[in-house]
């Protein structure tokens, strides 16, 4: 039997997901123009919250119905439905990510400003950054060395590049299902394709699965992390957005929304060799103003504010160790 066509926006099929989280299921597509390989995130219909991967197939739910529920009891910041409103914001969230966390070397202008703020405020002891970090270190020589991490890493990229976006029907959903559909007089299903570059590396790790061993050994890797923990405070002072580092598994690891995410893969490369951090979750952004953070009971702060602190003090004292 003729496999159907599908009406999803792409020529050829998608195939075989070879990854995925809660929104979206991710496939390999080849190579760009630019000659560098490629995947596609395609946003879900249905949602599964990350409680633990062995329920996931048990806890799939109704994106759009969890999105209503979900924008009514915490706010419109929580609406996850696939749609042109959830697409044009996730591009201003990811714009603003990579003002921070990308540095493209033919246009460093947006995140070298960042960053050079981000390091002014390492040098003036009067700045509330530097104060905020002073009570959490308790240490000035602490913060000079995290200078010293930022002034060297002033030019590293944390963000794969994104091609684009593209609205369109599932690739799952195919034209005898569209026509079954269109004649009982309902809605074609929409969903949303995030072209990205994919993230290549040697050894690539998500953080949540590196040990202490080898942070220990690769200490490159323990500057980059620290580069990137204090990005992430940063831009939450500068803007009251935070990124989204929770645990891969929630309730296995409910307090830590940083040390313990998937969204975070680090490539500890080959012996001698470069080390590289790479950000891979460049859809969603916690608001400060939401019901979840000054608005209510402020888990941003209790949770992930928090973690980053952990993280900072946690690393920085590894890398000092490590020094000695």
């Amino acid at each position: 039997m003729k496999e159907q066509e599908s009406p999803a926006p792409f020529k050829k099929n998608l195939g075989e997901p070879f990854a995925e989280g809660s929104h979206t299921k991710i496939f390999r597509y080849g190579e760009s123009t630019g000659g560098f390989p490629i995947i596609i995130k395609e946003g879900k219909t249905s949602y599964a919250p990350p409680f633990l991967k062995c329920l996931e197939q048990f806890a799939s739910l109704n994106r759009e119905k969890v999105s209503r529920f979900l924008t009514k009891i915490l706010g419109p910041e929580f609406k996850i439905q696939p749609d042109f409103d959830l697409v044009k914001s996730g591009v201003a969230e990811y714009f603003l990510m990579n003002q921070y966390f990308g540095y493209d070397e033919k246009n460093p202008d947006a995140s070298q400003k960042n960053r050079e703020e981000l390091m002014a405020a390492l040098e003036k002891k009067e700045d509330p950054f530097y104060q905020e970090l002073q009570g959490m270190l308790g240490d000035p020589y602490a913060i000079e060395v995290l200078a010293d991490i930022i002034k060297k890493h002033q030019k590293d990229n944390f963000l794969p590049r994104e091609i684009g976006t593209v609205i369109g029907h599932p690739q799952n959903f195919d034209l005898e299902k569209a026509s079954k559909t269109l004649a009982e007089r309902k809605k074609l299903p929409s969903t949303y394709y995030i072209v990205q570059e994919e993230v290549k590396g040697k050894n690539l790790v998500p953080l949540s699965d590196l040990s202490q061993e080898e942070l220990n050994n690769h200490p490159e890797v323990l500057e980059k992390l620290l580069m990137f923990a204090l990005l992430t405070k940063k831009m939450y002072s500068d803007t009251g957005k935070l990124i989204d580092l929770r645990p891969e598994e929630f309730l296995k690891n409910p307090l830590e929304h940083f040390q313990k995410t998937a969204n975070l893969l680090v490539d500890l490369g080959e012996q001698n060799g470069e080390e590289k951090l790479f950000f891979v979750d460049t859809r969603w952004l916690w608001d400060q103003k939401s019901r979840v953070g000054e608005g209510g009971i402020n888990f941003i702060k209790l949770l992930g504010v928090a973690s980053i602190d952990r993280a900072i003090k946690k690393y920085l004292m590894d890398y000092m160790r490590g020094r000695e």
